[in-house]
């Protein structure tokens, strides 16, 4: 059938497609509806339904119920059908329609996770001013000057929770501070590595979990919310993926799209929080205070896994990390 108006770009690779098809979809919800300035309806031809989806202009043959594709206006081109595309397109059969529904709701709840994200974050800093500090402190970094001696005395506070040396760690302090001395440097040069390692100490076995159980009520919740982000993306694009496919397929598909839609998301917002706490943090250390602030980092470096959170490490500023009360509880 040889016709004039509208023409329908479909990408050659079924990946490439649906990748387009769901940003596409996404440029829509914050947008609003849109109508493509690639379509130019000139008429409709006879025994044709003309039908807008999502931003797409559809024209259907009611007889054959073959999809129909038009040239632009004054191309000059020859229409021509559009099976191919219609595999790709929202007009192709749904093997769980029932997902679609689905998929619209976890988008919206996925966008109002990074709204509230962002709304919450000064509530949540405001609120990590005001924590005051405790004993638990001296497990994640040492008090007063990082000397060969402040390091011993941090590692006697792990093995006094843990009830169990840290004989290989002892020994490695030991030959920084042998190397340091024939350097005639300070101990501080390896002041990133020792923080590494004896903070991770300071988790025992189980460092996810023991540093999620020593959160509290409100650090549990915003961390939570930074993880749901990732995941509701992903579940989303899986979702989409399974409109047209089996579960399988999206599975795998949609979580290999879902990662590169959702890690730069992400990455963003949580470097948002990781950057603004340990700013705050470092803020009030050279004012004098910041117990509270410090140990809310050493919670989130631990239940992120020592992964993908920049800690403060030993800073020589106005106060002392142990500026609460001995008698104080974390546990």
């Amino acid at each position: 059938m040889k016709t004039n108006g509208l023409s329908i770009y479909a990408s050659n690779s079924t990946m490439k497609a649906k990748v387009f098809l769901f940003v596409f979809t996404l440029c829509l919800f914050f947008n609003g509806s849109a109508e493509s300035p690639l379509f130019i309806v000139k008429e409709t031809p006879p025994n044709c339904r003309m039908e807008f989806k999502n931003g797409f202009v559809i024209i259907t043959d009611t007889i054959s119920g073959k999809v129909i594709s038009y040239d632009l206006q004054g191309s000059g081109g020859q229409g021509s059908n559009v099976d191919g595309f219609s595999d790709l397109a929202f007009d192709e059969p749904e093997e769980h329609p029932e997902n679609r529904s689905k998929f619209e709701f976890s988008l919206g709840l996925a966008i109002v996770l990074v709204i509230g994200f962002l709304i919450n974050l000064p509530f949540f800093l405001s609120w990590a001013k005001r924590q005051k500090g405790s004993d638990e402190v001296l497990f994640y970094n040492v008090e007063g000057k990082f000397t060969y001696f402040s390091v011993l005395v941090w590692i006697d506070q792990i093995e006094s929770l843990y009830k169990s040396p840290l004989t290989i760690q002892r020994k490695k302090i030991e030959h920084y501070y042998s190397i340091s001395n024939k350097a005639k440097k300070s101990l501080t040069i390896f002041s990133k590595k020792i923080h590494d390692e004896l903070l991770i100490k300071a988790f025992g076995e189980n460092m996810v979990r023991t540093a999620f159980n020593r959160m509290k009520l409100y650090s549990k919740l915003v961390f939570l919310l930074d993880i749901s982000i990732l995941l509701i993306i992903l579940y989303s694009t899986i979702l989409f993926v399974s409109i047209t496919t089996s579960w399988i397929v999206a599975v795998f598909m949609g979580t290999f799209m879902g990662i590169m839609i959702a890690a730069p998301i992400w990455l963003i917002l949580h470097l948002i929080l990781n950057h603004s706490l340990k700013r705050v943090t470092k803020r009030a250390i050279d004012n004098g205070y910041g117990t509270g602030l410090r140990i809310i980092m050493a919670q989130f470096y631990g239940v992120f896994g020592g992964l993908l959170w920049k800690d403060l490490y030993h800073i020589q500023g106005k106060s002392s990390w142990l500026t609460a009360s001995r008698k104080t509880k974390f546990y």
